[in-house]
Order: structure tokens, then sequence, then C-alpha cells
């Protein structure tokens, strides 16, 4: 599936859990704990598994083939230490059932010996990077109906990988760069004497791979491969179309709708301001500029998986063919499945926290709190989120830790961040004070929210003649 441009020279730090205070149902989302040892064991088979492949080069390139899978390997690598994949047991293990009993229907893709990991990223996506790795983000499976659905997805990532479809990405591009064709080109833009470096980029532009993406040929071939592979397995085929379906309008967020923010920002002592989701006023260019934009927008090239319509009418008649009514939704565990789907709502939340990323991570939690008000730990984080928004915006670094407007489809987290660019450094510091005055007789047991409180007090003073 196609994957998604993201920077992934992320740090992350470990995610601690809060303790549930008295009143808190332990069916409350909650994240992970993240587990170390097995976070190395991932790093060592990864690792075992570059070697291998570096190994396996006998192409007439092969040292330029060797540097860009050493490219592949660093930026796999800091995937790989940087905690981007979940290590709790429950996961790794529901996960790796699913995958076992797909091998074991379709014992040819053994050989392969797949590495298939629920990512933590945010974005709705899963990847196939060719040299073994397949990353599930939990963002795409918690937005998930049935196994059946979990299924095709892996199957459609095996397909990309038995297919050798991101490792023909690179020999193709290697061979390209190398070819007489393309060195005459080059040599023709070092001999002018204008725009070399723009038009070199425009040159390497069409050639480029580095985000793994496929092509859409590409994603036709595993579409195809993927229901044979299913087709093994006993999982209902039509899920595969329910999927793409799905899929054709993931830009939208799961919980879209309850972001409320007139309603969780407004306090008897301190009011919504209108202002705070007010565009600003347009110039005739702008407008036209904006106009532009939103016609762009609406082209299927610009979502995040394109030509699903196309996809599954390609599909229907071989689904059809091969529909049989004993083929199931759930073979593995439905109550796992959901159990996940839940808990992965909060982990989205850790991930963007871990990565510094307060204002989606503040975005998500406000989410969820308005279905689980007695929810500590995420009191807690909205709490802390506010806090760290104040202190980025007190030292002029709100753009490192927040997304600016028109960066999105999603409409909902446009009117989000416009509202993070309208607030004001002192009405900031009042919405963290008023948020954790309403809410601490219900968590004043909580140390990490005691904790948040008195930050939030503290910049709030600094701003109000406060005792």
């Amino acid at each position: 599936m196609r994957f998604l441009s993201r920077k992934l020279s992320i740090a992350l730090t470990l995610t601690c859990p809060l303790t549930l205070p008295l009143g808190v149902s332990a069916q409350e989302t909650l994240p992970f704990i993240h587990h170390e040892a097995a976070a190395e064991s991932m790093l060592t088979n990864f690792e075992k598994r570059h070697q291998f492949a570096i190994a396996q080069l006998k192409d007439p390139y092969k040292k330029e083939l060797t540097e860009q899978y050493q490219k592949r390997y660093e930026a796999l690598g800091k995937i790989y230490r940087g905690r981007q994949l979940l290590t709790d047991t429950l996961a790794t293990s529901y996960l790796q059932k699913l995958v076992n009993h797909i091998l074991k229907a379709n014992p040819q893709l053994r050989q392969l010996q797949p590495s298939i990991h629920f990512s933590r990223a945010w974005w709705p996506n899963a990847v196939s990077y060719g040299e073994g790795t397949i990353a599930f983000n939990i963002s795409l499976f918690n937005r998930l109906q049935n196994e059946a659905q979990a299924a095709f997805v892996i199957c459609h990532e095996l397909a990309h990988l038995s297919l050798d479809h991101s490792n023909r990405n690179i020999r193709e591009y290697v061979q390209e760069v190398n070819s007489p064709e393309f060195q005459q080109q080059l040599k023709e833009i070092n001999k002018s004497e204008y725009q070399r470096n723009k038009r070199t980029d425009e040159l390497l532009r069409g050639l480029s791979f580095t985000d793994r993406r496929h092509s859409r040929t590409h994603e036709y071939a595993a579409d195809s491969m993927a229901i044979v592979l299913l087709q093994s397995t006993g999982y209902d085929l039509r899920e595969s179309l329910s999927t793409l379906a799905l899929l054709d309008a993931i830009d939208k967020e799961k919980h879209n709708g309850n972001l409320a923010l007139k309603e969780q920002f407004h306090f008897a002592d301190y009011p919504f301001r209108a202002r705070w989701t007010r565009a600003p006023s347009l110039t005739m260019s702008e407008a036209r500029d904006a106009m532009v934009k939103q016609q762009q927008e609406n082209t299927d090239s610009l979502k995040t998986h394109p030509d699903c319509s196309k996809r599954i009418a390609a599909l229907k008649p071989t689904i059809e063919k091969g529909y049989k009514a004993s083929q199931q939704l759930f073979l593995v565990s439905a109550d796992t499945f959901a159990v996940l789907a839940n808990r992965f709502d909060a982990e989205l939340v850790a991930y963007c926290l871990d990565s510094e990323e307060y204002g989606r991570a503040l975005y998500y939690a406000l989410q969820l709190f308005r279905g689980q008000p007695r929810n500590a730990w995420l009191a807690t984080t909205i709490a802390s989120c506010l806090n760290k928004l104040y202190n980025a915006q007190k030292n002029h670094a709100l753009g490192k830790v927040i997304d600016l407007p028109g960066s999105t489809r999603n409409k909902e987290y446009e009117e989000w961040l416009l509202f993070l660019q309208n607030v004001r450094l002192d009405e900031l510091a009042s919405l963290s004070y008023f948020f954790v005055k309403q809410h601490y007789p219900h968590f004043n047991g909580n140390a990490h929210f005691k904790k948040e409180a008195e930050a939030a007090r503290v910049n709030y003073r600094s701003h109000k003649q406060l005792p």
C-alpha cells in the first residue's frame, strides 16, 4: 500500500502509563509499556536480514545497489531503534498468530521469512520495505472492523514482498541512473551555466524511491496476489473490498466529529472565544490560491490511498467467483482484535507525545476524552500538552511541535490547527489552568495530574495576579 512520506529520524522516549485512580474503568484506553528486550531482538533480526541481502547482491551495479541498501538500512534502523515498533506481548503475539495462520495456508511464503510488526505511527498505512520488514501501522488497524480485513492488508504486503517490488524499484533506479542516456543528460546539465542544481533535481525527482512508494501497477499486482493468498486462509474474501472502501475514506480521522472545541474549552470563568476558530481574512490573491488548492484536493491523486474505486472494480469478478459461505470474519481472536483496536487509540496519543508532536497528541487526546471523561491518563495528557504548547510558544518554538494549517485534507484537524495559531500565549496559559481547575476534583488523587496542575497554575500566575 502507498507509503506516506514522513521523516523517520524521530527520537522516541519510553511511555509510562499512569496508574488507574479509583473510579476509572479498566475498559478505558491506556497505552502500552515498551519492552526493551523485545526491541533488541527485533533489531538484531533486522540487522541479520540486511547483511544477508547485501551478501546476495551479484548485479553489475553491486556497489551502487549496496549504497542504496545501506540507505534503506539507515532509515529502517531509526524505526527499529526509535521505538516506533510496538513491543507489547499481547499485540505482538496476536499479530504473529495472524501472520502464522496466513503462512500456514500459503507455505510458499515461508521462505520469505517476513518480519511483520505493528508500527505506532499515526498515519494510517502499511508498508513492505523489501528486505523482509513489514510495518502495519496501528492507525490503520484501529480503523478495521474484523480480522479478515487485517488479513487482507497483511496478504497485500506479503504480495509486495514476494513480488520483490521494493528491491525491483531500487534496481530500476540504479540501472536508470547509470544508463548512457541518463549520464548524457547529466553531462549536458553540467555544461550549462544556469540552474544546474534545479535541473538535476528535476531529472532525479521522477526516479526517487526513498519513501518506498509502490507504483500503481504494483498495487494492482499486489491486490491480485493478495486475493489468492487470502482465499487459502478461510477468511471472507469480500472483506478485501470493504478494506479498500475504507482506505478510500481513510483521510478522515477515526474519531472525526468528537473534538467539540467550543465544548471542551468553554469554562464558567473563562468562556470560549469565537476568535480562536476564525480564519484570517484573505486577499484576492490568497482567495484565488485557496480555490485552486481546494480543486486540487478533490483529485484522487492527492489521497493517501488513490485508485481504491478502480482497485475494487478490478477485484470484484475474482472475489465473486472465489467467495464461499464458509469463509469467516475471525479465525484467531475477535476479543483480542477488539481490545487492540481500542488500546491503539491511546497508543497513537502516546506515540505523538514521544515524538514531540504535541499539537497532534492533544488533538487525539481531546477526541478520546469526550467519551472517557474520567480517564486520568487522558486528562493528564491534555494538561501536559497544553503546558508544553505554552512553553513552546513562549520560547518561539511552536512551529516545531505543531503542524501548520493547510497541511492536511481533514477539515476538523485544519480547524484545530487554526485554533492553535489563533490562541495567544496568555490565553493558552488560561486554557490549561481552567482545564485542570475544572477536572481537579476527579483527579486530585493522581500525582501525575497534580504535577501538571501545578505547572498550569505557575504559567497562569505569570500572566494573572494570583497568590
